[in-house]
């Protein structure tokens, strides 16, 4: 499909009728999985577009990450290899941290 506001979508037609529209970038943030373990019930990880070797790889990656033994980039070059319309951070990085970062600099002025 192409391009629609800049952002590449695919569209998926299944058996029983309905059509679902998927956002072409894979997320990708493994360097949250540290800062917000405890914090989190689960992470989600949308990999039903690949096949089951992706799946495995990538939730073996982000498994070892969570158990302190896995490494952020090697998921992040991982995650590249398997999304072909590239990967996204989401809104952790982008939106709602950006808030939580202004907060800890306002409160970090105020107690000076």
């Amino acid at each position: 499909v192409a391009r629609d506001g800049g952002l590449p979508y695919e569209l998926q037609r299944r058996s029983h009728g309905d059509t679902v529209i998927w956002e072409g970038r894979r997320l990708c943030a493994p360097e949250h999985v540290a800062p917000t373990s405890g914090l989190v019930d689960a992470w989600v990880l949308e990999l039903a577009d690949l096949q089951p070797q992706g799946v495995a790889a990538l939730t073996a990656a982000y498994h070892a990450l969570a158990n302190g033994s896995g490494d952020p980039a090697a998921i992040t070059a991982l995650a590249n290899t398997l999304s072909p319309h590239g990967i996204f951070t989401g809104h952790l990085a982008q939106g709602s941290r950006e808030l939580d970062l202004v907060v800890e600099r306002m409160d970090a002025a105020d107690a000076l």
